[in-house]
């Protein structure tokens, strides 16, 4: 990223052959390099720049333009959704868990008081699948 200091809110992501996020590859230390991709949601902090008190919005307008500069297939940005109605749709087709929402006025909060999470209908089988691998980790 073409920044000297970026403090980024993120999540590492293994994907399928088919590009759906796989919770069980990344767990089991199994996927490749090119196979991770980092997910981006928040900007933090730039270039020796404290952004916890800027509304969401300009936070990530701050964060989308070095992502696109630097252009690489495994730095993405979350995208923005604009109708609630679809959203769960979408994600139920692409088979991820939840959805976190924030508000776009919004300061920067971390841990449970940074956005309301909720999880797609399906989420119960990815849940189990996740319990079956942390039962085998600390079995």
């Amino acid at each position: 990223m073409p920044a000297k200091v970026a403090i980024i809110d993120a999540e590492l992501v293994a994907c399928s052959s088919t590009g759906v996020p796989d919770f069980c590859k990344l767990h089991a230390s199994a996927a490749t390099s090119d196979e991770l991709c980092l997910w981006a949601f928040d900007l933090v902090h730039l270039n020796g720049k404290d952004l916890l008190d800027l509304p969401l919005v300009k936070r990530r307008a701050k964060l989308q333009a070095p992502i696109e500069r630097h252009d690489h297939p495994s730095v993405l940005l979350s995208g923005a959704f604009d109708d609630p109605h679809r959203l769960p749709a979408a994600c139920e087709d692409r088979r991820l868990k939840g959805i976190v929402s924030k508000r776009i006025d919004a300061p920067y909060r971390s841990g449970n008081a940074s956005g309301i999470k909720v999880k797609c209908a399906g989420w119960r089988e990815t849940h189990r699948e996740r319990w079956r691998l942390f039962e085998k980790s600390h079995a």
